[in-house]
C-alpha cells in the first residue's frame, strides 16, 4: 500500500483516488471476514429486494466477486466495514507529541471566581469546567477562592457550585506575603468569609512573583499561617496558562482572526512539554520522592473552552489522575524550601543552588510568543 502511495506521488497520478483504492485493496481482508460472519448469521434471511431497474441502469453498481453476501450491496454496509477495517490503533495527534509521562496528576485552579472573559460570561465558565471534570471523571480538584470577589453578582453561587460537584475549597489571598501586615490582614479577613463555605479545606495560595527567588514568606506571616491551622497550597506542574490566556484575550481585543484548531494545539502542547519538564525536574530535586503532583490552572477561557480534551490528553500520556487530598499526602507536602514554597518543585530547586531552568522554555513569555507565532495561531483560516 505504501509502495502505490509513492508511485502516486512520482508519477503525478490524482493521489486521493490512489489513496482511496489502496485503503480498499488493504480492507479486503476485514471485509473478506466480515461477509463471512454474515453468511453464517443471515444464511436462513432472503436477500434484500434489489433496487429498481432504472436505478441501476442509470447507476450501475459492480459487485465484487470476493464479496458475495447480498447485504453487501448496501452503500452504508460498505462504509461501516471500511471503517470497522481501519479503526486499527495508529499515533493519534496528540500522542505524536511525545512519549508517555509516568506521573500521577491532581488538578488545581487559583484565584476564583473570575469575571467575565472574551469568549464566555463567569457562570458559562463555572459550568463548563464542572462539567468537564464530571465527564473527565476528576472527582476532586481545588478551587482556591478570591474572597473578595464573593460580593460580586453570582460569584457565591459559582463557587459553591464546585464545593456542590464535590471539589475543595481553599483561600486565595491577593496579596504577596512580603508584604507582611497586609497579608495577614488580607488572610484574616479571607478566611472568615472563605471557611463558612462547603467542602473547604484550609489551604492557601497567592500570586506568585515572577522571580521565584523573591516568594519568600516572612516569620510572622508563617507564624500567622501555623497558628490559623493553613498550609501552603502548593503546586508542581504548571504551563502558564494565565500567560497564554491573556495572549488570547489580547488578539481578540486586536480583532485578529483567530485559528481556534491551531490554538487548542498549542495549549495542548504547552501542558505536555510541562508535564515532561516538571516529571523530570521533580525527580531531581527530590530524589525520586515526588509521586504525585498537583497542576496549576486558572478559571479562564481557555482552560474552560479545552479542559475535557486536556484531561483526554493526560489520559493518553498514560497521566494517573488523583483527587487532591490525595495528592497532597505526597512526600512534596513536607519538604518547605527558603524561596518559593508555593512553586514547590522550583523552591527546592533552588535550595540546590544548581544552575537549572526553572520551567520549560516554551511557558515563558518569550518562548510562548515564538511559539504562537510560529503555529500561526492569528491566521484566521479555521
Amino acid at each position: 500500500m505504501w509502495a502505490t502511495f509513492r508511485n502516486a506521488r512520482r508519477t503525478g497520478l490524482n493521489f486521493g483516488r490512489e489513496i482511496l483504492l489502496a485503503l480498499a485493496g488493504a480492507a479486503e481482508p476485514y471485509w473478506k471476514a466480515i461477509a463471512a460472519c454474515l453468511s453464517r448469521k443471515f444464511s436462513k434471511i432472503k436477500p434484500a429486494r434489489a433496487w429498481p431497474a432504472l436505478s441501476k441502469e442509470r447507476f450501475p453498481i459492480p459487485r465484487p466477486a470476493s464479496l458475495s453476501h447480498p447485504m453487501l450491496h448496501r452503500p452504508l454496509f460498505l462504509v461501516c466495514a471500511l471503517i470497522s477495517a481501519l479503526a486499527l490503533p495508529v499515533p493519534t495527534a496528540l500522542a505524536q507529541a511525545g512519549g508517555n509521562v509516568d506521573m500521577k496528576l491532581a488538578f488545581s485552579f487559583s484565584d476564583v471566581p473570575t469575571a467575565d472573559g472574551k469568549l464566555y460570561s463567569g457562570k458559562e465558565r463555572t459550568d463548563m469546567i464542572i462539567a468537564a471534570l464530571k465527564k473527565g471523571h476528576i472527582d476532586e480538584a481545588a478551587f482556591y477562592v478570591n474572597a473578595t470577589r464573593l460580593s460580586q453578582p453570582g460569584a457565591t453561587e459559582r463557587v459553591q457550585a464546585y464545593a456542590a460537584a464535590g471539589h475543595r475549597l481553599g483561600l486565595y489571598v491577593p496579596v504577596a506575603p512580603s508584604e507582611g501586615a497586609a497579608f495577614i490582614q488580607a488572610f484574616k479577613d479571607g478566611h472568615a468569609a472563605v471557611s463558612k463555605l462547603p467542602n473547604f479545606f484550609p489551604s492557601v495560595r497567592y500570586p506568585e512573583p515572577k522571580d521565584p527567588k523573591q516568594d519568600v514568606i516572612p516569620a510572622e506571616v508563617q507564624a500567622a499561617l501555623t497558628q490559623a491551622g493553613y498550609t501552603i497550597g502548593y503546586h508542581t506542574v504548571s504551563a502558564s496558562d494565565a500567560r497564554m490566556n491573556e495572549i488570547l484575550a489580547r488578539g481578540i481585543e486586536e480583532k485578529k482572526p483567530t485559528n481556534w484548531s491551531y490554538l487548542r494545539d498549542v495549549y495542548l502542547r504547552l501542558h505536555h512539554e510541562s508535564f515532561t519538564f516538571f516529571k523530570q525536574l521533580g525527580d531531581t530535586v527530590t530524589n525520586n520522592r515526588a509521586e504525585a503532583h498537583i497542576l496549576l490552572l486558572h478559571e479562564n477561557d481557555l482552560v474552560a473552552k479545552h479542559m475535557l480534551e486536556l484531561i483526554v490528553q493526560c489520559r493518553r500520556m498514560g497521566i494517573e489522575t488523583l483527587n487532591v487530598s490525595t495528592a497532597l499526602k505526597d512526600p512534596v507536602a513536607q519538604m518547605m524550601p527558603k524561596q518559593s514554597p508555593q512553586a514547590r518543585l522550583a523552591g527546592l530547586a533552588l535550595d540546590r543552588q544548581g544552575a537549572r531552568a526553572l520551567v520549560p522554555e516554551r511557558a515563558t513569555d518569550e518562548g510562548m510568543d515564538k511559539m504562537v507565532e510560529f503555529f500561526n495561531v492569528f491566521n484566521g483560516k479555521k
